[in-house]
């Protein structure tokens, strides 16, 4: 009996050491729900300051992320979409629209100029040249081709060069031909010259002249045979008609093609031998429709020879083809070029650097551009730290230089070096100022995040964090709360 009375007094004891344990828990607990209140109401005060110095951008600092322009939050955090530490802005100078979309002057002290290692250049007239590099292919001048043929028929009765490529002089012998209707004009040159000799003793006028013209028709038809003034001669002082006729080389040259034969049988027109002089050679430029209205005849050009390291070799435009190629789609220059040592062959490959005078016009520095694909963007100095974006039109290109078309003058300075950067400052500032200049006009529809409310649009979109649809938001809110 005691035992039990002592059991159910213990039970008793912590009956009563929970019921006070959680009085005070729920006495604990009340606290929190003041807080919350108070938080809440000044969150609410916190939120209408915002509201009423959003009202006025120009009284407040904000925080943006320099990856993120479009992060705009009212007190220092990080980024919710890369990480980084937002950084501190303060738009103090009143919002203004953009010079060129996406892009406003910005400021820079001396110290920042320093850090990001700003250059400038004053722009000036320059006497510009281009230089146009092409390939081509060496041929033999065409108008240095002979073709060597025969005027009469017969047989190949011997042959004295007798093989592609060699060297002749003019007047070298090339090959004999034994024609029986060249021993028969010779027969009557023979017959003519004795028909004048007894002829011209006549003492009527009319036949001694007859004797005359026999001679001087036979003549001309040998000499229309190529047969030469010597060989005439020579059968005159003889008497004696020779078998064979001699072909010589016309001028000094290369043979380029032999189609003679010892032995074989030729007929009037055959080509029998190709000679081509190749002290100048032509060297044939491709040019492509963007090079071609540059280029015009008499223009110098530097020309290296693969087969020839260490060698150059000038020359100029004498002829520009009139027609492109269909396949190629590129139109060729002639470079005529002085070959006296044979050294440049016919079918070799070259390279070549057409010198193209543009005259002297406005000439914007190769690196003080930023070309976006669809635009070109230049930072002009103004003086103060203020740098302000310009967009250019741009013409001809040289190595370091473009032509300026429009959109800056000669003595204007343009940023050189660090406008990459300038360019990042002048889109997050561009940014910045549109975002706040609409959060200020109030009234507007925002679309947020249902897991990430710190993300704020202006319209619908996908939340950069997760991925989710953005959906509309009745609330206005001025600025993006901080994370």
């Amino acid at each position: 009996m005691k035992l039990l009375n002592a059991k159910n007094a213990v039970i008793a004891a912590l009956i009563v050491a929970a019921l006070v344990a959680g009085y005070a828990l729920g006495h604990r607990g009340a606290a929190p729900v003041a807080d919350t209140a108070e938080s809440t109401e000044s969150t609410e005060s916190t939120d209408s300051t915002a509201s009423s110095d959003a009202s006025s951008p120009s009284g407040n600092a904000f925080w943006t992320c320099p990856m993120h322009p479009e992060i705009v939050q009212d007190g220092p955090g990080d980024c919710p979409i890369c990480g980084m530490d937002l950084v501190e802005k303060s738009p103090g100078e009143p919002l203004g629209e953009a010079e060129i979309e996406g892009l406003v002057t910005v400021k820079l002290d001396e110290r920042d100029q320093q850090l990001i290692g700003v250059t400038t250049e004053v722009l000036k007239a320059r006497n510009l040249k281009r230089d146009i590099r092409t390939y081509g292919n060496v041929e033999a001048d065409e108008t240095s081709l002979h073709t060597v043929n025969a005027k009469v028929g017969g047989w190949i009765e011997e042959l004295y060069v007798d093989f592609t490529g060699k060297s002749v002089s003019a007047g070298q012998a090339l090959l004999s031909i034994y024609s029986p209707e060249l021993v028969q004009t010779q027969e009557e040159y023979l017959l003519a010259l004795r028909a004048q000799e007894k002829l011209g003793s006549s003492r009527f006028s009319e036949v001694s002249g007859s004797g005359d013209q026999l001679v001087r028709a036979a003549k001309r038809r040998l000499e229309l045979w190529d047969i030469s003034a010597d060989q005439i001669r020579r059968l005159e002082r003889t008497g004696q008609s020779t078998k064979t006729l001699v072909l010589h080389a016309p001028t000094d040259g290369i043979v380029m093609e032999r189609h003679a034969i010892e032995g074989m049988k030729v007929t009037p027109g055959m080509p029998l031998f190709k000679l081509a002089d190749l002290s100048r050679v032509w060297v044939q430029a491709s040019l492509y429709d963007a090079d071609l209205p540059l280029v015009e005849l008499g223009m110098e050009a530097d020309i290296s020879i693969e087969g020839l390291p260490g060698r150059k070799f000038g020359g100029s435009v004498e002829f520009i083809e009139p027609t492109m190629g269909d396949r190629t789609r590129s139109a060729r220059a002639r470079i005529v070029v002085d070959n006296a040592d044979g050294s440049i062959k016919p079918s070799m490959y070259a390279t070549v650097k057409i010198r193209v005078p543009l005259g002297e016009v406005i000439a914007l520095p190769r690196e003080a551009i930023l070309d976006t694909g669809r635009r070109q963007l230049v930072f002009v100095a103004q003086g103060g730290g203020h740098f302000a974006p310009r967009e250019v039109e741009l013409g001809r290109e040289t190595g370091d230089y473009y032509e300026v078309l429009s959109g800056v003058e000669a003595g204007e300075e343009v940023v050189t070096s660090g406008n990459f950067l300038i360019d990042a400052e002048s889109r997050t500032q561009a940014a910045i100022r549109a975002r706040v200049k609409e959060q200020a006009s109030g009234g507007g529809e925002l679309w947020t995040c249902p897991m990430h409310p710190e993300i704020i649009r202006n319209g619908p979109a996908d939340c950069p964090i997760c991925g989710m649809d953005l959906e509309k938001s009745s609330a206005v809110v001025p600025m993006e709360p901080t994370g």
